[in-house]
């Protein structure tokens, strides 16, 4: 047995707890106890008590670091590797804890502060009389296509104007055709009814049919003809009144150069950024986008996690991939994925020196990704990145019921049925190194590369090799039993194990 386990280097340790709190919150002031949508996507911790908790963490982290310096580094059985293997996996999970705590803290801290920078747009819904925080592209407000009104969400199911076939606002009838629906909507633009502006231009600029919904009192019809000069001059009417998404969407016009319009980085760059100072989560998206990639003027790191964090807590969940990038330890590991915008335009992230690092903040960033249905490049990532974790706690990543193998081809294989190349690349990698040799330990020919049709696969996983019956009982008795992952398991089954 000539593997030899060595200790994680602690991103902890007491000379170093300081200056990683520092990064940590490097973005953020450290003022207030904000109301956001953080425990949607980071552990419901409380934030009262947050001092006492990290110094509790912090505590045990000591003692459990200073515990594995004690140790006899030189681990020459399965035995010794395996328990030694499971300190060093406690001190990992205390590490993140720590890590995901903070993290909370600082995406709280970042909408607070843009809160008191950029204060929401609220409108009054005309039947319950309650301010509504206006939230990405009007998401909580139903607009009536007759009288212009937005009601609340609430309200629309408490009056559902498909039930009455009337609008609870104005009484009118809801059923009409395409055109009398078209003609509406054109009356309500006229009378400057930014949403309708905004509609209405989107449908001179693309063509298509008038896509709404039948509740709205628009009825879906025969395709419009397009007219750029009339759908930019509405778009730009509903922007005049701070339609976040009608300047979102004259900004993706600039930022790729279309419907006449020239393009302009540093134009983008500026309506981008006002419209996600407005709360659109498309724009909060491509902020961080143009800041990271310095398009349209200088690149801020800092902005560009600012920016992300922002679309991330309203659910964009490319947004929690490139958060995963800015966060990795050693982003050449997993190297940043060109990332194609909404409308076609490819930018690419990046790292800088001085970016706030966290290994275990990045790995619950790009697990979110997926969980939120972002394949873009995240199962490669999200492989690539416990991939170096886990060969960061134990070299060669082969100690059983502590190693990653078996998850990170599962990963692989799902991203090389997207056709991710990476992840191809990788998992061809994978088979070639793990696949030739018999996964026991303490076998005899473990050293010897063998015929891929001379070693038995496990059945479940389909990731490790043995040579014989007996080294595969041994080895699942070992701890492959924890690793295993069956090849076919759902993906939020395994993500829940990493």
């Amino acid at each position: 047995m000539h593997i030899i386990c060595k200790l994680a280097t602690s991103t902890h340790t007491p000379e170093k707890k300081n200056k990683k709190k520092e990064k940590l919150q490097a973005i953020s002031p450290p003022k207030g106890t904000p109301s956001s949508k953080a425990d949607d996507f980071l552990p419901n911790e409380v934030a009262q008590g947050q001092k006492e908790l990290e110094d509790a963490l912090q505590e045990k982290i000591d003692a459990k670091f200073a515990f594995l310096k004690k140790l006899d580094p030189k681990c020459n059985t399965t035995a010794e590797l395996i328990d030694r293997a499971k300190h060093i996996k406690i001190l990992a999970g205390l590490e993140e804890e720590l890590d995901l705590l903070r993290e909370r803290q600082r995406v709280e801290e970042v909408v607070q502060r843009h809160r008191e920078q950029h204060p929401p747009q609220m409108q009054e819904c005309p039947i319950c009389l309650e301010d509504i925080e206006i939230i990405s592209a009007q998401e909580n407000m139903v607009s009536m296509i007759c009288c212009g009104k937005e009601m609340c969400l609430d309200c629309a199911l408490k009056y559902p104007p498909t039930v009455s076939k009337s609008c609870p606002m104005c009484q009118a009838c809801l059923i009409g055709t395409c055109e009398s629906s078209m003609q509406n909507m054109t009356q309500c633009a006229e009378r400057g009814v930014a949403w309708a502006q905004r509609k209405l231009g989107f449908i001179y600029l693309d063509g298509g049919e008038l896509a709404a919904t039948p509740d709205q009192g628009i009825v879906v019809g025969a395709e419009r003809p397009v007219d750029v000069k009339r759908g930019l001059e509405l778009l730009q009417l509903a922007a005049d009144q701070d339609d976040a998404p009608a300047i979102c969407k004259l900004a993706n016009h600039y930022n790729i150069g279309e419907h006449g319009i020239e393009q302009d980085q540093s134009t983008a760059r500026a309506l981008y950024l006002k419209a996600a100072n407005l709360g659109d989560r498309g724009a909060q998206k491509m902020s961080a986008i143009q800041f990271d990639c310095g398009r349209g003027g200088g690149k801020d790191v800092e902005k560009a996690v600012y920016y992300a964090t922002l679309a991330m807590n309203h659910g964009d969940t490319n947004s929690a991939q490139r958060l995963g990038n800015f966060f990795c330890e050693r982003p050449s590991a997993v190297e940043d994925e060109e990332e194609e915008d909404e409308d076609g335009g490819d930018e690419e992230g990046g790292d800088e020196e001085g970016s706030i690092k966290s290994d275990y903040v990045a790995k619950h960033y790009y697990k979110l990704a997926l969980k939120g249905g972002c394949d873009d490049g995240a199962y490669y990532s999200l492989a690539a990145h416990i991939t170096r974790m886990n060969s960061q706690q134990s070299s060669g990543m082969c100690i059983p019921g502590h190693t990653c193998i078996p998850v990170a081809l599962y990963l692989l294989r799902k991203g090389a049925d997207n056709g991710d190349s990476k992840a191809i690349a990788m998992e061809r990698s994978f088979v070639a190194h793990y696949q030739k040799h018999c996964a026991n330990n303490d076998c005899a020919n473990r050293s010897k590369a063998a015929k891929p049709e001379k070693l038995k696969q496990c059945v479940q996983c389909k990731a490790l090799c043995y040579c014989c019956k007996e080294c595969q009982v041994q080895h699942w008795k070992d701890g492959h039993k924890i690793d295993c992952v069956k090849y076919n398991a759902p993906l939020e089954d395994v993500l829940a194990r990493i």
